[in-house]
């Protein structure tokens, strides 16, 4: 086995595993035992009488038992209560045998003390000062109330040498566990200076910087400076830097950032300047980095393009879907003008049974694609401009009674709603057309997911003080708790809806045609329970009568 230093260090625990205070507890745990072990044998021959054959002993097995738990349990806490033991053991035996606190060794108390001291958590050392001030108390307190019998009498052995020596041996143990600290925060600092000047390096070799005097002189130009700004020449470079120096001097700003775009080798070039001036022992300096950003506007030149594509697509998207509407709208007329001139031209003559049934469907069929062509119309209107409102006096609760007539009159199935509104109607300014179309599509979603006459479809007005709600309460079939968020997206249909027609954009109309009056739509809903919209829209004031809404 090869016993190097750094191997005798690792085996005793003084090693780079071990903190501070670990390696001290060791050294001093160690240090007990040595001197338990070798005064042990003459304690056994009488030299020093019966009694400090037990304090040697105790010397002895606290201190193996202490380097045991720190060295190999890594038990810290535990290795210090017992050195801690073990120090008032001594204390208290030195007291009594030597007649008091008067006969105690004050040096042998203070080594003990600052030892322990640096032993001690943070959080221990109040605790600690308060246990051994409460023990120096009571020994006081007994040299002075309690017989003379009670203390020993002193004996032959004088300890104090002995003590002597451990704190000799202490206080080297203590100095070169100082002295190894130190070095090792030197280390540290020294590695963090280093990491500080790789930092720095790294700074410089992708940043321009450069200071000048008063006298525009330049006192530093970092290594890089050729690399950010590829001149030609140095003085090419050096003039380039006091004209910009000169023009931020002129702005009478201490700090001027900005950005700037040059050509070199017919390329682009693109950089951030940064200036500062300041002064210092009553003279001016100058300040001045240049960082190259090219890469990041090239990347944000990109992203721009990219973004005005797809602008430009949306916009092609949107001419599409108004230009196809537009041209279904002559076929769907012939269409149903057709089927009107063959069901009249039918009366005289013979038809089939289900002729009637065919013109209902052929008619229902017509009406749906109108109704989708002009939603497509809408959300096309919508996308391509900002709309404005066309602000007129309504008559709330008529309006709603008129929607829900008309829905019941064009249900196939019973349905059962019940209307809650004020007696009274009143007059609200708003746009119409817009708030018809809104509660036309609740009213036609609850009607729509609704099952049976035995689900009641709840709608109340209620006028307030700054705005006026409508609420629309199905026991439909509710919305997936996951498919709420997206609800009001454009062409989004909840995932429960298969079986029921639709195109997914009526709720978007809904929103931002609530939103067009400064409102809100908030909707609740519980899977097969039904759901619930709430709507609430403030009464305009006469100025915002057709103003643009944002």
């Amino acid at each position: 086995m090869n016993l190097s230093i750094s191997n005798i260090r690792q085996l005793l625990g003084f090693d780079n595993r071990f903190s501070f205070e670990e390696k001290l507890l060791n050294g001093f745990s160690l240090t007990g035992s040595l001197i338990g072990i070798s005064i042990l044998p003459a304690a056994f021959l009488g030299v020093f009488g019966q009694l400090p054959i037990i304090t040697i002993s105790l010397l002895f097995s606290i201190s193996c038992g202490c380097y045991y738990l720190n060295r190999f349990r890594r038990d810290f806490l535990k290795a210090l209560y017992g050195f801690c033991g073990l120090f008032t053991f001594l204390l208290l035996f030195e007291w009594y045998t030597m007649g008091g606190v008067h006969g105690t060794a004050s040096v042998g108390i203070i080594g003990c003390n600052v030892a322990l001291l640096l032993l001690m958590p943070k959080n221990l050392i109040g605790k600690y000062i308060i246990a051994f001030s409460a023990l120096l108390l009571a020994m006081l307190l007994t040299e002075r109330f309690l017989p003379d019998s009670i203390m020993g009498e002193p004996v032959n052995f004088d300890t104090r040498q002995a003590q002597l020596i451990s704190i000799f041996v202490l206080s080297t143990f203590a100095t070169y566990f100082f002295k190894k600290e130190e070095f090792r925060r030197k280390t540290e600092l020294l590695l963090n200076n280093q990491i500080q000047r790789h930092l720095v390096s790294a700074i410089e070799n992708s940043y321009l910087m450069a200071s000048f005097d008063e006298n525009r002189n330049m006192l530093y130009l970092s290594k890089s400076a050729s690399q950010v700004l590829p001149f030609n020449t140095q003085t090419e470079l050096t003039l380039f830097l006091h004209r910009l120096v000169n023009e931020r001097i002129q702005s009478e700003a201490d700090h001027v950032v900005k950005e700037l775009q040059l050509t070199f080798n017919q390329q682009e070039k693109y950089l951030d300047t940064i200036f500062h001036q300041g002064q210092e022992n009553q003279q001016r300096f100058y300040h001045l980095i240049i960082h190259d950003i090219t890469d990041r506007k090239n990347h944000e030149i990109t992203l721009q393009q990219a973004l005005n594509h797809q602008a430009e697509m949306n916009e092609l998207k949107t001419k599409f879907v108004t230009m196809v509407s537009h041209q279904f709208r002559t076929p769907l007329a012939t269409i149903q003008s057709a089927s009107e001139l063959l069901e009249i031209e039918g009366g005289c003559h013979p038809l089939p049974k289900n002729s009637p049934k065919r013109y209902s469907q052929i008619y229902e069929s017509v009406e749906s694609l109108r109704q989708m062509m002009e939603r497509m119309l809408d959300f096309g209107s919508l996308e391509s401009a900002n709309p404005t409102l066309k602000v007129t006096p309504c008559c709330l609760k008529a309006l709603i009674e008129d929607q829900i007539k008309k829905h019941l009159n064009a249900f196939p199935e019973k349905r059962n709603v019940n209307f809650k509104a004020p007696q009274n109607d009143r007059k609200v300014n708003l746009d119409f057309y817009l708030f018809q179309h809104i509660v036309s599509n609740l009213i036609c979603n609850a009607l729509k997911y609704s099952n049976s006459e035995n689900e009641v479809i709840t709608i109340s007005l209620t006028y307030q003080e700054d705005d006026f709600q409508l609420t629309i309460a199905d026991q439909g079939i509710g919305i997936p708790a996951d498919d709420l968020k997206n609800l009001f997206m454009p062409f989004f249909r909840a995932t429960n809806t298969e079986n029921h027609k639709g195109t997914g954009i009526g709720l978007s109309f809904v929103k931002q045609f609530v939103e067009l009056h400064k409102g809100t739509i908030g909707v609740e809903s519980v899977l097969g329970v039904g759901t619930t919209f709430k709507i609430n829209i403030p009464y305009l004031l006469e100025s915002e009568k057709s103003a643009p809404q944002k």
